[in-house]
């Protein structure tokens, strides 16, 4: 019987120099493989009957087709992760690289010497992507609500200060780069002048961002998005009690019915929505969230719900971080009946809770198997006025400045010695009072991006930005009680 395999339209392939990217289409696993794996793949980029699929690789590749099966068998359906290879030279392969053949598969026009390159300098274990794949614009520091748990520093207020012509030059490199992604952020999307035209200018670019939102959108904004191919948009709601959302946004209670409002006009376009929802003091009881999300999972055209727990803020005092987070046992209760009640629906995420104590401390294996922070190793933040920083919560720390994009390209400041300086930072850059300067894992740790500089931040002060990661076993007790107690 004859069939067809293609490559899952989950995955996609990305040149990065001296080896290729196989990388989720949003997030995920990244991995780097063989070159010469990879142009066997994309061959399965195309619905071949399979024999037809193998011969064409050996024709063209000038394989034995038996070795080309040896390999290809390993990722069909394959309902693991797996390691293909020996030594430096081993891949570690996610879930199902190759599928049968979809319904509605569409080509994305891979052809194998699009991977092409000199195998004497393959690279398959430096951490760092040779080129950046993701990008997020903080699109302002303005603002249509006050929210009491707001974690951004809000001392520099200003809209885009990048001008239009550099932004669309900005774009088109990150394009031409065959970016993943080029998310926006906030501040408020929708109070930026040029809205319009940036969100054209994105999707005709290859970009369909889902835009962050908080203002209540009229039909006009609602027909607009239609008109320009928006595909999907997030809104920002806790609860839908008008009264807990006045006081926690600091909004006229007004605000649930024109968001409600929103809600029913989004639906009536057949514009996708998803909501994020923070979990404070004041929304902590789980009939809150529950009642919230029943409310939407009446519409057809709402994908998901994400919920996480507020977190400590070090551009706020101590005493307003006390006041907004929730008790330990009503948020623990909370999350329990949350997880019991909505465990088989795909669209209620819970996000991982690390804010206890007792989560935070991890042992030397676990610490050094934790997932690797994705900033200054596969992507970026653009602030508002061009510079570049490596996370969205250290905006404007000097530490954290990796270049300025009104003056340089992307690969110029991802190239910068700055960027680099983080990426290889040297012990003679950490102060001897940081149990890092001497620390017998200090290179495993910096090199493969081991470490969270905004958990640090957080928890030592902008001062001690050389400080180890809170979750490290050998770090010293927060200054900044940044845990839920």
């Amino acid at each position: 019987m004859n069939q067809t395999y293609i490559l899952n339209p989950e995955y996609i392939l990305r040149n990065d120099i001296n080896r290729v990217i196989l990388t989720g289409k949003e997030d995920g696993i990244s991995t780097f493989i063989h070159p010469l794996q990879a142009m066997i793949i994309s061959f399965f980029d195309q619905p071949f009957d399979y024999s037809v699929n193998l011969a064409r690789i050996s024709d063209s590749l000038n394989l034995q087709i038996n070795e080309i099966e040896k390999f290809v068998a390993k990722l069909i359906n394959n309902s693991e992760k797996i390691w293909i290879g020996e030594g430096k030279n081993a891949s570690h392969y996610p879930e199902n690289v190759l599928i049968n053949l979809p319904a509605d598969y569409s080509e994305r026009g891979y052809h194998f010497r699009d991977f092409l390159m000199d195998s004497k300098n393959v690279d398959l274990i430096s951490k760092r992507f040779n080129t950046p794949i993701d990008a997020i614009l903080i699109i302002n520091t303005l603002c249509y609500t006050d929210c009491t748990y707001c974690y951004a520093d809000r001392q520099n207020k200003f809209d885009l200060k990048i001008p239009f012509e550099r932004l669309t030059d900005i774009i088109k490199e990150a394009n031409e780069l065959k970016f993943r992604k080029f998310e926006t952020s906030g501040g408020e999307f929708f109070l930026y002048k040029n809205w319009e035209k940036l969100l054209r200018l994105l999707i005709s670019n290859g970009f369909n961002p889902t835009i962050p939102t908080k203002i209540p959108l009229s039909i006009q904004h609602i027909s607009k998005l239609k008109d320009i191919g928006l595909n999907e948009i997030q809104i920002s709601l806790d609860t839908i009690d008008a009264e807990i959302l006045a006081h926690t946004l600091n909004i006229s209670k007004s605000y649930w019915k024109q968001m409600n409002e929103t809600i029913h006009e989004l639906e009536r376009a057949k514009i996708h929505f998803r909501v994020n929802a923070i979990v404070t003091k004041y929304n902590a009881g789980y009939n809150k969230i529950v009642s919230l999300i029943d409310y939407l999972l009446k519409f057809e055209y709402f994908n998901d719900i994400t919920i996480g727990c507020v977190g400590y803020t070090h551009y706020k005092s101590k005493q307003h971080n006390n006041l907004i987070m929730p008790n330990k046992t009503e948020i623990e209760l909370t999350l329990k009946i949350l997880i019991d009640k909505y465990a088989n629906n795909k669209k209620v995420v819970i996000s991982e809770l690390s804010l206890f104590k007792e989560n935070f401390r991890m042992l030397s294996n676990a610490f050094f198997k934790k997932a690797l922070c994705s900033g200054n190793f596969q992507g970026f933040i653009i602030l508002p006025d061009g510079k570049v920083t490596i996370c969205e919560e250290l905006y404007w720390h000097p530490k954290f400045i990796i270049g300025d994009l009104t003056k340089q390209s992307i690969m110029e400041v991802w190239n910068s010695e700055k960027a680099k300086d983080l990426v290889y930072l040297s012990r003679n850059s950490i102060r001897e009072d940081s149990v890092c300067h001497n620390c017998d894992w200090f290179d495993a740790c910096h090199n493969d991006g081991g470490k969270c500089w905004r958990e640090i931040i957080k928890s030592y002060g902008d001062e001690n930005w050389d400080y180890p990661d809170p979750r490290c076993p050998f770090a010293p007790e927060p200054i900044n009680n940044i845990y839920i107690g």
